[in-house]
């Protein structure tokens, strides 16, 4: 079972997320895509437990909504936590924010998403433009909480002053490898604040599942499990950090929804936090900018 842990709303979100970059194609449609396949997977994750959903408006143009929205349909809409994106390029002012989490909605056949965020910085909005749009969006309904995607320091203090407090999640690039929310201080100002820290690249793209580092296959080893499992543990030792973990496959799924039906000792988490091998001080999705439009 997925616990969940508390936003500072006070409402409750499942302590580990199915990305579903892919789903649908890539940023585009992919018109040989197994779409029953993957409502197959989005089904499967969501029987096994798996409840979060984070996706996003621009996935395969939007058809991995259209795919997630058959998937969930006859589900209980109140047990389903769904994350919904929007890309910095799209999401530029209240009216688009609107708008693109409207069509959202109507893609997804649900009538409000559990949290809504802006995706990126975009340096030429003005912030105060986004902070009217996500508060918009909870004004009318459409999102119960709002939150920001790939923001460091700066950027996100000052969205979050404008937006009086409201922002109850930041997602940022983070495992055993890209430590950048650890070495920028963003990780610990987030917990005292009570903000969830989204980790997305959870497994960096698949390099963490694979054997080849000696120290995860040891632990791998010892606690009968795999590479994948023991790097999730890795980031589950903190009580604020949500992984998003992308998978296509029955059987990374059953990973996934029983990495809380065991427990890692203390010493092992320590020493993967200081002896793994590869730990780059930022992330690569999204360049610093220090940078933001008052």
């Amino acid at each position: 079972m997925i616990p969940t842990i508390s936003l500072k709303s006070g409402r409750e979100i499942p302590k580990i997320a199915l990305g579903t970059y892919m789903i649908g194609g890539g940023m585009k449609r992919d018109q040989n895509n197994d779409d029953s396949g993957q409502i197959k997977v989005l089904k499967y994750s969501i029987d096994s437990g798996i409840t979060h959903i984070r996706t996003a408006q621009n996935y395969a143009s939007g058809h991995c909504e259209e795919l997630i929205g058959q998937a969930i349909s006859g589900y209980d809409r109140n047990k389903l936590f769904i994350t919904v994106a929007v890309n910095e390029n799209f999401g530029i002012d209240e009216q688009s924010l609107v708008n693109e989490l409207t069509g959202s909605l109507k893609r997804l056949k649900a009538e409000y998403v559990d949290l809504y965020l802006i995706g990126g910085i975009n340096p030429g909005i003005s912030l105060k433009k986004i902070a009217n749009g996500l508060s918009k969006v909870k004004e009318m309904g459409l999102a119960k909480d709002v939150g920001t995607s790939n923001y460091r320091m700066n950027e996100f203090e000052y969205l979050n002053t404008l937006l009086d407090g409201q922002i109850v999640y930041n997602e940022l690039q983070y495992n055993l490898i890209i430590r950048e929310p650890d070495l920028d201080g963003m990780k610990e100002y987030l917990n005292e604040k009570g903000i969830v820290l989204g980790a997305y690249r959870a497994l960096q793209q698949g390099q963490l599942s694979k054997p080849g580092y000696i120290i995860l296959d040891k632990l791998a080893e010892k606690y009968h499990k795999t590479p994948s499992q023991i790097a999730l543990k890795w980031l589950l030792k903190d009580s604020q950090v949500v992984p998003i973990v992308k998978s296509s496959s029955k059987t990374h799924i059953d990973e996934i929804a029983t990495i809380f039906d065991w427990e890692m000792e203390k010493s092992d988490i320590d020493q993967l936090s200081i002896d793994f091998p590869i730990q780059i001080k930022k992330g690569d999705c999204m360049p610093p900018t220090n940078y933001f439009t008052k």
